[in-house]
């Protein structure tokens, strides 16, 4: 079963990528939807967002819990009747980020993927068919911020906890410190126990990880002890 970073690394894979000419819809992800039968011709020149999260999908192997689709209300529908949606709250890492623009009166029309949740109420996405102003209709891969508010449908596919540890950086955003600031592996592993604990039991970090972690602190007490003798 995939993780939540299975899919947004390869989200992160594909940012810059464009269509050509641009404004055509012409891009290798509809190639991919109408070669795997998954829609007519037609869909060769089709906004093409949703496709791009069921390409992410696919290729990190998350198409049992992430709908193949090229509709967003169609998309976010199958989230909403397994009881995977929140509006305007609860973003994870992972999430699809369905997107109502104004003038949609409740529809959505765009989704994108939760990169990072940030501590100013933001969502840092990766979203296709877009540009950097964050439209529906733009020519490509892009990295966005989105204030969260009503507007915003979360779906919330049900990964697998744990990741690999082969696939986790020192970088990478996995939870919140006890301030409620989005905290890095590398910095949980820095800041010591609290941060760390809180982070782990979200199921985010590795069980070797875990282990290592465990190992240095059973170091440190016995040093605490010899100091004290």
């Amino acid at each position: 079963m995939a993780t939540a970073l299975d899919v947004v690394n390869v989200a992160r894979s594909q940012i810059g990528q464009q269509e050509k000419p641009r404004g055509t819809n012409r891009i290798h992800y509809n190639n991919w939807y109408v070669e795997e039968g998954y829609g007519s011709s037609d869909y060769l020149t089709a906004a093409w967002c949703a496709i791009f999260v069921s390409w992410c999908a696919s290729r990190a192997g998350a198409s049992d819990i992430i709908p193949i689709h090229a509709y967003t209300p169609t998309g976010l529908n199958w989230f909403e009747k397994r009881g995977l949606v929140s509006r305007g709250n609860s973003p994870t890492i992972g999430s699809l980020c369905y997107v109502n623009y104004p003038g949609q009166a409740d529809r959505v029309g765009h989704v994108g993927i939760v990169e990072a949740v940030l501590p100013d109420n933001t969502v840092q996405t990766i979203e296709g068919n877009t540009n950097t102003d964050g439209s529906a209709t733009g020519y490509g891969v892009f990295r966005l911020r989105r204030k969260v508010n009503n507007r915003l449908y979360f779906a919330h596919p049900r990964y697998q906890n744990v990741r690999d540890d082969e696939q986790m950086k020192l970088s990478d955003i996995v939870g919140k410190d006890s301030a409620g600031k989005p905290i890095t592996v590398g910095q949980a592993l820095s800041r010591g126990a609290h941060a760390y604990d809180a982070i782990f039991q979200s199921g985010w970090l590795g069980s070797r990880v875990h282990n290592l972690r465990v190992d240095v602190d059973k170091i440190n007490d016995r040093l605490d002890k010899s100091d004290s003798r």
